[in-house]
């Protein structure tokens, strides 16, 4: 099943996450490697930042990013 280079992946960290992660925005691609998103983290830590997608397994359930 290939989940891990879809959307779906990250729309899941999202919601799991929503203590962290505020919002997960795609700024360039399909989800796949060479995809980049912007990370907006919950207003107390004060962080904001953008991954790139250097590597996508399914078969492993990795997805690496840079």
């Amino acid at each position: 099943m290939e989940f891990y280079g879809t959307f779906k992946f990250s729309k899941l960290v999202e919601e799991v996450l929503s203590n962290f992660i505020e919002k997960i925005e795609v700024i360039e691609g399909d989800g796949g490697v060479g995809t980049v998103i912007k990370l907006t983290f919950a207003p107390r830590t004060g962080f904001t930042g953008c991954e790139e997608f250097t590597k996508v397994d399914n078969e492993s359930r990795v997805k690496e990013t840079e």
